[in-house]
């Protein structure tokens, strides 16, 4: 297979694998019932606002977590993560497999643990992200920041549109854009519909399913 782009990096939780409704959002209801007894937040508002803010700006201005219940939020999410192994969105394990098998450096750039990005990898085949750009980094060198492509561009020399980068959420689109790199909207997670549209309007590629994935990767795939 040939490839139209030499690096892939992708996003991991609603892009590579079906984490936010099975494990991340019945995390966040554990931390509301311990941290904040009786708020209700439903998995469109939690999305919204991990869409339109972020995560940790959710933690500090929505939910006005002190330092303290910051440490404990993270402390549950850990626990509840490392004994939960996501499942990969359908098409996607091929994907990778074959993007690897092409000659394609593979990249991860995630709001995710690296071990635990590992781990979902190891679960699903013995491939490993050749790099992996994770929550461990701290707030700073995460996405929105261009830290992860930067990085990805010096250590092995590729120009922007040598690249790609997927992901569902506004965070992967406006650290691509800062620097360049093309953008491909992994739709085939979204349940929200001003994201949808958002992501319609502004991103490069807005992609309904894993195929038309397949179809932007490799130059004899046919696209859908």
């Amino acid at each position: 297979m040939k490839l139209r782009y030499k690096c892939l990096v992708l996003d991991h939780d609603d892009t590579t694998v079906r984490s936010t409704p099975e494990i991340h959002y019945p995390q966040w209801l554990e931390t509301l019932a311990a941290l904040r007894p009786g708020t209700k937040m439903s998995l469109k508002e939690f999305m919204s606002y991990n869409f339109d803010i972020g995560f940790f700006r959710m933690c500090r201005e929505v939910m006005n977590f002190t330092p303290e219940e910051t440490a404990v939020q993270d402390k549950m999410w850990r626990e509840y993560t490392s004994k939960r192994v996501a499942r990969f969105y359908e098409g996607m394990p091929e994907i990778i497999s074959d993007f690897k098998a092409a000659g394609g450096v593979l990249c991860v750039s995630t709001h995710s643990g690296a071990e635990n990005i590992r781990r979902d990898y190891a679960a699903q085949f013995d491939i490993q992200p050749d790099m992996i750009f994770g929550y461990d980094l701290g707030e700073d060198k995460i996405k929105p920041s261009p830290y992860a492509l930067n990085e990805i561009m010096r250590i092995y020399g590729f120009r922007p549109e040598e690249m790609l980068m997927v992901d569902d959420m506004k965070p992967g689109f406006d650290m691509a854009g800062s620097v360049g790199v093309p953008f491909a909207c992994a739709g085939w997670s979204h349940i929200v519909e001003h994201i949808k549209e958002y992501m319609k309007n502004f991103c490069d590629f807005y992609l309904e399913s894993t195929d038309e994935l397949r179809g932007l990767l490799f130059e004899d795939a046919e696209r859908k």
